[in-house]
Order: C-alpha cells, then structure tokens, then sequence
C-alpha cells in the first residue's frame, strides 16, 4: 500500500515535467526594456532674469522594462518619476497629469491588451487621440473584430497658483468605447467618448473672484478607410460632439440618460469631417489630397488643441524625376472659418509651398524651397479689413569633398522670410522681412575626429525697429578611449537692436560606455552662458548627468 501511495505522487510530477519541459522550451522568460535617469543642476549670478521655468535641482528617472513570458505573455511596464512636483512645469489647464506616473499594459495572445494606471491609447483623430489617461482599459481584436473600453481620469485636480496665473483645474473623469472591425483591405469604426468634470470633491477653485467653470462632453465618432487597391487608400471620419461650457447652467428636460450626456441651457451640438485620399501608383509618385470641416461649435476634450470653425482643402503631390536626382514635392490648398457668418468677418488663407531636392552627382547637392500663405480678412466695416502675405524662401547648397580617409562637408544657406500686411486706412504697407545667412563646414579625420564650424548672420527689418544676429560657432568631438568620448564647443554672439550685447556660450560634455556586464552609457555635460549688457550682464550654468541603457 505504501508503494501505491508513494508511485502516484511521483507519476504526478513525471507528468508535470513532461507537460512544462516542452512549455519552457517554447515560452521562455525574458525580460528587455530601457532605463533613462538625469539630475540637473541650475545656477545663475548676475542680473539674470527670473528663471521660474527652470528650478535648481531637477531629477528624472524614466524606466520602461517589458516582461515576456513566452509568446503568450508580455508585461510592458512604464515608470515616470520626478521631483519636479505634481503637475509639469509650466501648468496648463488642458491634459493636466502628475509627472510622477505608472502604468502596465499587458499583452495576451494576440488579439488582447490590457491597461492599468497611466497609459495612452488613441482611437480617432476627432474623438479621442493621444491624450494620457490614469485608469484602466481593454483592447480586443480578435480576428476582424475589434473592441476598446477605457475608464479613468484625464485631468488631475490642482489648485490656482496666483503667482502663475493659473486659474486652477478640476478633475476630469472619462470613459471611451470602441466597436468595429479592421483588416487589411479596410476598417469600419464606432467610436464614443465622455468626459465630464468633477466639482463634488472640495471646493470650487477660483481665480480671484471668478469662478473656474466645469465641463462635459461627449463625441460620437464614425470612421472608416477602405483599400481601393494596392495604390489607392481612403480614409473618412465624421463625429458629432455635445459640449457644456458651464456645468452651473440650469439643465434641460430631453430625457438624455446622465451617463451619456446631461443637456443645459449652456450645451451646444455641432460636428465634424475629415477625409482624405492617398494615390500612390509607384515608388517615383503619389498624390494626398485632403479635406476637413470643423464646425464653430465643435469641442472635443480628446483633441484639447483642434481647432473649429475651419474648412480645409490641401493637395499635395510629390515625385522623382531624372533617375531619382530630383525630388519635388507640393503642396497647395485653401481654408477659411465664419462657416456660419457667426464672426464680424471671414478670414481666408491660401497655402502654397514646394520643396526640390536636386543630387546630381554624389558630391553636390541642392536644397531649395518655397511656401506662401496668404490671408484676406473682408469684415462688414472696411475700415477693418486686411490682407496679409507671408513668404518664405530658402536655398542650400552643399558640396562633400573627400581626400583619402579625410572628409569636408561645406554648405551656404540663405532663408527670406518675408511678411506684407495691408489695411484699407494706411496707404504704405507694413513689412517685416527676415534675412537669414549660414556657412557651415564639418571636418572628419581618419582618426574619428570630428570638427564643425559655423558662421551665421540675421537680419530682421520692421516698421518699428532693425535687429542684427552675428554668431561664430566651433564645436569638436573626439574619442579619447575606445569607450569614452568627449565633445566641446564655443559660441560667441553679438546682438544689435535698441542696444548692443554680447553673448558667449560653452558647452563640454564627456559620455562613457560601461563594459559588459553593466553595460549602459554615461554622459556628463555643462552649459555655460554669459551676457553682456551696457556694462552690465548676467551668467547662467547647467550642469546635467545622465544615464542610459537598453536591454
């Protein structure tokens, strides 16, 4: 009886192994990922001016490890620390988030990825795009299907900082979902998103004696792209949004569900489209034409900075001609806004832009462009009415020449920027132009030495004032081991406007590659600047250390 007792635990971890060995043969552990840490340290004497946008210390430690369990399970992992506080320097009210964030976003099979903490997950360019969430979500594609839900926040509450100028921000909680399909040949897509402030936890934030207010919105989303064939793409998407700019208005009795939309006397519906058409029937050619309209009430909190009120049409061509020696590409289109004769006037902008690349031979080559964007303003009242055309040209030459091992690059550019502004109440027309000149030279040796100087002049020409900006710049880089290399350069400036100053900068650094098994790169650098002003100035001095490494 012993005998049987003790044989059917041993067949158990016989056939336990049996069934792993070939498992582990097959799903091994391995773990890759990056880690990126800095510190910099800020000084400044003198009469320097206020550097709020730049603290004393600053530390950054960025890890993004990725776990693979096999080839049914990956854990990538992203860590974000800083002591930089709890909301980026330079707090803005839109995408408001911690510094300090975490997430993981397991992948399961192939068809299934999970997120959890801080992650980013775009859905449609009018609805939801690249906006950072902290919560949870789930994407599921299997075969042709595909399914998206997000929940979490998309704004962290802070309060007014007066001495910024910040007026403060809610929390803003949000949830997205996505249905459709997707293959190779095309895509069709449904997609709903909603976010909505939260004002239940504290006080109200306020700014001096407004009163911050809160908002909702929700945007249904249709997409879709279609491969006509292997030279021709469509792409489509049409939304409708339902923006609240004040969540203190009183509501409206629509029988809307609350978890979809709340209606109030502040709530506005409008929408937008975007499409475009891509046709590339060889490697030498291809044609984009594109096309969007943004209604003046269309909000989407996913795309903080789309702008509305907008109809746009671009076409923009490219091609190689001569062997592929000449490249040329175009681009041409027109917009205007006041789609609903809501503003006093309607602005109309024309765009016209072309880029040549021309490499006749290996040793010359030439870059050339040129780009016009015109508006019209036509009010009611003439007394208001503009024109204004801004003009930009540029050329560069460049010419490579080779003795040996040794190697010369030199180019010369020249940038006009030129802008004309015409009113109907001034009869001169108001220019503002811009010269720009660079000669720059690179030198490398056969020894890995590594030369680059530079010589630049701009000359900005107003109705008000003249400004000159001469610059001489030499840097060189050099590796003095085999796994250490060292890099400095000299700048000196000179400024002339209302005044004359004088500018000088200094940069060295040294970066050093660790020997296996650490492995990993380290890089020392310090940036220095001094300003003379009328007898008077000020010096600035950062000093950064950085590690990096990928495994």
């Amino acid at each position: 009886m012993a005998s049987v007792m003790n044989w059917k635990p041993s067949f158990g971890l016989i056939a336990l192994w049996a069934i792993t060995l070939p498992l582990q043969a097959q799903t091994p552990v391995r773990l890759e990922g990056s880690i990126s840490a800095t510190t910099e340290a800020y000084t400044a004497s003198g009469q320097a001016p206020t550097q709020a946008y730049r603290p004393d210390w600053t530390a950054r430690l960025i890890v993004r490890p990725t776990l693979h369990l096999g080839p049914w399970l990956s854990l990538p992992f992203e860590f974000y620390l800083s002591n930089q506080g709890q909301r980026f320097q330079g707090p803005s009210p839109i995408g408001l988030q911690s510094f300090n964030q975490f997430g993981v976003s397991p992948r399961i099979g192939d068809w299934l990825q999970l997120h959890l903490g801080s992650f980013s997950q775009p859905l449609s360019a009018l609805s939801l795009g690249s906006l950072r969430i902290r919560g949870v979500g789930a994407v599921a594609t299997p075969g042709a299907l595909r399914l998206a839900l997000l929940y979490g926040q998309s704004q962290l509450a802070q309060e007014a900082d007066l001495e910024r100028g910040f007026a403060g921000a809610y929390a803003r909680r949000l949830w997205a979902a996505q249905l459709g399909f997707q293959t190779r040949g095309g895509e069709l897509l449904f997609t709903l998103t909603h976010q909505k402030d939260d004002t239940t936890r504290g006080q109200r934030l306020s700014y001096n004696t407004y009163t911050l207010p809160a908002y909702e919105n929700t945007v249904a989303s249709l997409s879709w792209g279609l491969s006509v064939s292997r030279y021709v793409r469509l792409q489509s998407e049409v939304a409708l949004s339902a923006f609240t700019s004040d969540l203190r208005s009183e509501t409206l009795d629509l029988n809307l569900p609350a978890w979809l939309f709340t209606p109030r006397y502040s709530s506005n519906l409008d929408g937008a489209a975007r499409a475009s058409l891509l046709v590339s029937p060889s490697q030498d050619f291809s044609l984009q034409l594109e096309g969007r309209w943004i209604g003046p009430g269309f909000v989407t909190l996913g795309q903080p900075y789309l702008q509305n009120d907008v109809f746009e049409l671009s076409a923009s061509p490219s091609f190689r001609l001569f062997a592929r020696r000449l490249s040329v590409r175009l681009r041409g289109g027109l917009r205007q806004n006041n789609l609903r004769n809501t503003r006093l006037a309607t602005s109309k902008r024309t765009i016209g832009a072309i880029d040549l690349s021309w490499q006749p031979v290996q040793r010359f080559g030439l870059d050339a462009s040129y780009s016009n964007y015109g508006l019209t303003l036509e009010p009611q009242a003439d007394t208001l009415r503009l024109r204004n055309i801004a003009q930009q040209f540029s050329l560069t030459p460049r010419l490579l020449y080779s003795r040996g091992a040794h190697m010369h690059t030199i180019s010369i550019g020249y940038t006009l920027q030129d802008s004309q502004d015409r009113t109907f109440f001034q009869t001169q027309t108001q220019r503002n132009q811009t010269h720009t000149f660079l000669l720059l030279h690179t030198y490398q040796a056969p020894s890995r030495l590594s030369l680059s100087s530079s010589l630049s002049y701009t000359h900005t020409q107003t109705a008000a004032w003249r400004t000159r900006f001469l610059t001489l710049a030499e840097s060189v880089r050099y590796p003095l081991r085999s796994n250490l290399n060292g890099q400095a350069s000299l700048s000196l400036s000179r400024i002339r406007d209302v005044a004359s100053r004088t500018q000088m900068g200094i940069r060295w650094g040294l970066t050093y590659q660790l020997p296996t098994p650490y492995g990993g790169t380290i890089g020392l650098n310090h940036q220095l600047r001094k300003l003379w002003r009328s007898g008077a100035g000020f010096t600035e001095s950062l000093v950064m250390l950085h590690y990096s490494r990928s495994w």
